[in-house]
């Protein structure tokens, strides 16, 4: 089991005193995970060290919200430079937000208001009239991030691409629309990343279940970022929440990567703890 670069803050260090700092609370060393950024990443080389870098890490911005095929493009040259120049072949894709605005500001004030409050107190009424919209806009969007998809794999054939689950409302995947990316979209070859505190978001938001992506995904199954979730937030201490860690450890195969991701407030002291009741979950 691994560390995410979220465990240490902001500061950014020096490689070797990142893994030292790992390795002395017993975990293998250190991975970025989706949601972080270039600025998280350690302060000198890295080349040809991480397994993984996410598109977030890549980008360290929002995607265009509008991207036109140019931009696209851009991105995927971006994206090629760094991929050669940091020697990564695995890629972990988060597919974005739909590109209608009105969609993504009702589904980032369902978000907040879940964060702020805790528990979903408007009910289910307004995720489902969301999800009602989400679900023809998606389905029209997905062809072109298809064309991405293959887009960069044609610009570096040595690359492996996994794509990861996204907690807002409007986000273009779903289980289902992954399934038709691999089936319908002749890119059979795509991995998953599961992550723990973003799978629960979405359960309490009412979108699916934990259960439904890994159902549906564990035969492709990459990895996975491990934290807990309680009251709307996420990266809490594992035992700190309601993540069923044992449901994780049934679907994911042995060669998956493991990532311990909690917020950077908790003493360091308590990691190891945390690694071993992921371990009781049968985690390592």
């Amino acid at each position: 089991m691994e560390l995410s670069l979220t465990c240490f803050g902001s500061a950014r260090r020096p490689l070797q005193e990142l893994l030292d700092l790992a390795r002395g609370l017993g975990f293998q060393g250190v991975q970025p995970v989706p949601g972080e950024l270039a600025e998280d990443l350690p302060s000198d080389g890295y080349a040809g060290f991480f397994r993984f870098l996410p598109s977030s890490i890549l980008d360290s911005a929002q995607a265009d919200s509008a991207q036109t095929s140019e931009t696209s493009q851009a991105r995927i040259d971006a994206w090629v430079d760094q991929l050669r120049a940091k020697q990564v072949r695995k890629v972990v894709v988060e597919a974005g937000l739909l590109k209608q605005a009105t969609l993504r500001e009702r589904g980032s004030k369902l978000l907040e208001q879940l964060r702020a409050e805790g528990t979903a107190s408007w009910g289910t009424e307004a995720s489902e009239s969301l999800q009602a919209e989400v679900g023809p806009q998606a389905e029209r969007e997905l062809e072109d991030f298809a064309r991405f998809l293959h887009n960069l794999l044609r610009k570096a054939p040595w690359v492996s691409v996994a794509l990861a689950i996204e907690d807002h409302p409007a986000s273009l995947l779903d289980p289902g629309r992954l399934r038709l990316l691999r089936e319908e979209a002749s890119l059979p070859h795509l991995g998953y990343w599961h992550d723990t505190g973003r799978a629960q978001t979405r359960a309490a938001l009412g979108l699916d279940a934990p259960g439904d992506w890994l159902d549906q995904h564990a035969a492709i199954l990459v990895g996975t970022s491990l934290h807990d979730w309680a009251e709307g937030q996420d990266q809490r201490l594992p035992g700190d929440g309601q993540v069923d860690f044992q449901l994780v450890a049934e679907y994911l195969p042995r060669h998956a990567a493991r990532v311990l991701s909690v917020a950077p407030v908790y003493p360091k002291e308590l990691l190891p703890a945390a690694r071993d009741a992921l371990g009781a979950a049968g985690l390592l």
